[in-house]
């Protein structure tokens, strides 16, 4: 009885959905979407917004006490290596370096005149030394003659200690002037300054920050399981906060070694992103997304999403 039931019950609806499509003015509306071609890449994002950064970044401390007196360039400045960007005041390490030209020069001086007290203090010892063969003179005058050739040399080793000593001693009060510059280590731009004009400062005093905006990348975080696909040299798509409607592009520099377990329910592993975009609308510090390229199917069969359907884990269209 209960088959019977079903069985009309079925027969009933077919009828149905026939007569429905028979109807005239009634015809069933689909849609029909060609198959297109062309090239997809599969992409690994990263968690979270990854930080712009300059490859170089140092802070430039003081290397001598002294008085700010002038700062040569502000904050957002681009500064060429060796120019000046603090100056401390240089008045004493200037007299310092006079001093020690003058101590030196006085030196010199002295080592030559000995050296010349020395050349005629040998000729004479040889001149005596020559008559004592002709019995001319006595042996005695030959040994008081060899005894002043070596108090002369004696007197001039010691100006030559003396003028190496104020040869060192001028080297000393030129490093010393020089320290009272904090000169750019490389062509870079200044980020931030720490002391104003008239502040006194002491070694080690930080002065600036100071950094290399020409080489930038990227430090982001990427999910541990997308990390084997993962290696130096990939393409990679950046993007940037502030610039919403461009698109930047890196190479993948390196992946880390290892697993951050910060978030234990959200490992990820740290990676670092070469840019090699324009770098005149971006500053560091900025936060980019960033999107790796670990595959690429260059012919591809394009189809609607609405038209792909799941059945038993298997895709239909």
């Amino acid at each position: 009885m209960t088959r019977t039931l079903g069985w009309s019950l079925a027969a009933l609806t077919l009828l149905l959905v026939g007569a429905f499509l028979l109807l005239p003015g009634k015809a069933l509306e689909v849609q029909v979407a060609a198959v297109r071609r062309g090239p997809v890449e599969e992409i690994v994002s990263s968690t979270r917004a990854g930080t712009l950064k300059p490859r170089v970044q140092v802070v430039l401390g003081a290397q001598t006490a002294g008085r700010v007196v002038a700062l040569r360039h502000r904050e957002r400045e681009r500064v060429a290596k060796g120019e000046p960007i603090c100056l401390l005041d240089a008045a004493e390490w200037e007299a310092r370096l006079v001093q020690a030209e003058h101590t030196l020069a006085a030196a010199e001086a002295q080592r030559r005149g000995q050296e010349a007290s020395l050349a005629d203090a040998q000729r004479q010892l040889k001149r005596q030394q020559s008559l004592l063969s002709q019995r001319a003179v006595s042996e005695e005058e030959v040994d008081r003659a060899a005894t002043k050739a070596d108090l002369e040399g004696a007197a001039l080793a010691l100006a030559r200690a003396r003028s190496d000593e104020a040869r060192a001693a001028l080297a000393v009060a030129r490093t010393a002037l020089e320290k009272t510059t904090v000169p750019a280590p490389f062509d870079g731009l200044l980020s931030d300054t720490f002391v104003e004009v008239g502040q006194w400062v002491v070694p080690g005093t930080s002065v600036c920050e100071f950094l290399d905006d020409g080489a930038l990348h990227v430090e982001a975080d990427v999910d541990e399981i997308d990390s084997a696909k993962l290696e130096a040299g990939q393409e990679v798509a950046l993007t940037v906060d502030a610039l919403p409607s461009e698109r930047f592009h890196g190479v993948l520099s390196s992946v880390s070694a290892t697993v951050s377990t910060l978030e234990e329910k959200n490992r990820t592993v740290q990676v670092d992103v070469a840019w090699t975009g324009d770098r005149a609308k971006v500053r560091p510090g900025m936060s980019v997304g960033v999107e790796v390229v670990v595959g690429r199917v260059a012919d591809a069969r394009f189809v609607p999403s609405p038209a792909v359907m799941d059945r038993g884990g298997r895709h239909w269209v």
